[in-house]
């Protein structure tokens, strides 16, 4: 696998752009649900029932203090989107474009405070720490690697929702 070099960054939080001030973003654990199946057989086998909760995201800002953020509108307790628009180049030297759009509930916003780095102050930083997401979907250079609704039950792990004819048959979109 050939490494990959962040070269830009653009993320939205509640419609706001930030950019350099973004310094750690931990994207949610998209993972399976299975369970076992043994009707009929001597053994068992693994059946997809599900999603397990897309937990496990945050954003780490620089420059924003709880007062700012509430000003944003981000609170704890509040539903956020998030859009982050990335740009690699890997060690080939092509370019890659990986775009994340989550929707979640925000459940903490620790301050950090500030801290002294060499001769230059940094400035104060707030945690963002997300819920169980509702929705996250994943793109790269323009393929769905996830595309999770749980909401409109939208499931999509890259070759199509599965759940399309199952909503359409009981009369849902």
């Amino acid at each position: 696998m050939t490494e990959r070099v962040l070269m830009s960054r653009s993320v939205l939080v509640g419609g706001y752009p930030l950019k350099n001030e973004i310094t750690e973003l931990t994207p949610p654990q998209i993972k399976k649900k299975y369970a076992s199946s043994t009707g009929g057989t001597f053994g068992s086998r693994p059946v997809l029932v599900g999603v397990e909760p897309m937990s496990g995201a945050s954003i780490k800002i620089n420059d924003l203090s709880i007062g700012l953020a509430l000003t944003y509108g981000l609170a704890m307790g509040e539903k956020v989107t998030v859009t982050i628009m990335d740009s690699y180049q890997d060690s080939s030297g092509l370019p890659h474009v990986e775009q994340q759009v989550w929707y979640g509930e925000i459940m903490d916003m620790p301050d950090e405070g500030s801290k002294k780095v060499g001769d230059d102050s940094a400035m104060q930083s707030v945690s963002i720490n997300f819920a169980d997401l509702i929705s996250a979907k994943k793109l790269l250079d323009g393929k769905t690697i996830h595309n999770i609704n749980l909401d409109s039950d939208e499931i999509d792990f890259g070759q199509g929702d599965i759940l399309k004819l199952h909503r359409t048959a009981v009369g849902r979109p």
